[in-house]
């Protein structure tokens, strides 16, 4: 039986558009709770005591007017002297009810040695607030303290292949957009990460992830965030020879350590980290630094 990955890329995205529209049309959509009037970023309630007035008298203000432009971009951020907080949310690509701890490093753990070593950033701080097949509705729900309590630069939002169980695609779509917006709001650069292509129990099961995928990928075409395109990277990888079977954790089918070694690499290529690197430092990050131990 041939292999549901085998086909060029263009004829894959005609054949996800054409699912697309023809799944989109039918779905039920009647389900959703999310209110349409809450576009707004909820508001952040303030608790600490105030702080004592500052003797102003004491203070050089000879610079107070030359304050620093916060950098907007991730080239502008590692440019800049300033610390960055890097936030992971969503899915942490690992299984579920497993509680011994892993023997290798996790993809998230493993980009920050990559930014840490190659950037010579040492007081960057990286928060990893992911886990087993989070949901969308789950970040979106609790933002003020997964996201806004953190008060990030850079957000890095990996979305879970269990989304796809959901028919209701446009749901999904306006949550999604939602976080797109409050982050802004809240001056937070987000990065959309689709998740990483696994193996399909069947036709359906698979047609369902391929509509979540291209959702993703328009959504961040559409607000022009940056995306980290694991699906399309496994995908691609899934038709060579070798495929992408060493890669999966065969008891979990989640990803394992080649698999988180492959995620981090694809975060450092789609955002093109390489392009960024000082002479000084190896040609390629990916290699000297994520796949190392």
């Amino acid at each position: 039986m041939a292999s549901r990955f085998q086909s060029s890329p263009s004829d894959a995205r005609r054949r996800r558009l054409r699912v697309l529209a023809a799944a989109t049309a039918h779905l039920d959509i009647a389900g959703s709770t999310w209110p349409d009037e809450c576009d707004e970023a909820p508001a952040i309630t303030e608790t600490r005591e105030p702080s004592p007035a500052p003797d102003l008298t004491s203070i050089d203000r000879s610079f107070s007017t030359e304050e620093p432009e916060r950098p907007r971009t991730i080239s502008g951020l590692l440019g800049s002297p300033l610390p960055v907080s890097w936030l992971f949310v969503g899915d942490s690509f690992t299984p579920k009810n497993v509680t011994e701890p892993r023997p290798w490093r996790g993809f998230t753990n493993r980009f920050a040695g990559a930014i840490r070593a190659h950037f010579q950033r040492p007081k960057d701080v990286f928060i990893d607030a992911t886990f087993p097949s989070a949901r969308l509705s789950e970040v979106l729900f609790d933002f003020e303290r997964r996201i806004a309590k953190f008060e990030p630069d850079l957000c890095f939002l990996s979305l879970c292949l269990a989304e796809a169980d959901s028919k209701a695609v446009e749901r999904f779509e306006r949550m999604l957009v939602r976080l797109i917006r409050w982050c802004k709001k809240f001056d937070c650069q987000l990065v959309v990460q689709t998740p990483p292509c696994l193996p399909s129990r069947n036709d359906a099961e698979l047609t369902r992830r391929l509509i979540l995928v291209e959702s993703i990928r328009g959504i961040a075409a559409e607000h022009s965030v940056p995306l980290v395109d694991h699906w399309g990277h496994w995908e691609g990888t899934a038709t060579q020879s070798e495929g992408t079977a060493a890669w999966i954790d065969a008891e979990t089918n989640t990803p394992g350590e080649q698999g988180h070694r492959q995620l981090a690499r694809q975060l450092i290529h789609d955002l093109r980290l390489n392009d960024l690197t000082k002479p000084a430092f190896p040609a390629f990050v990916e290699e000297s630094v994520v796949t190392g131990e």
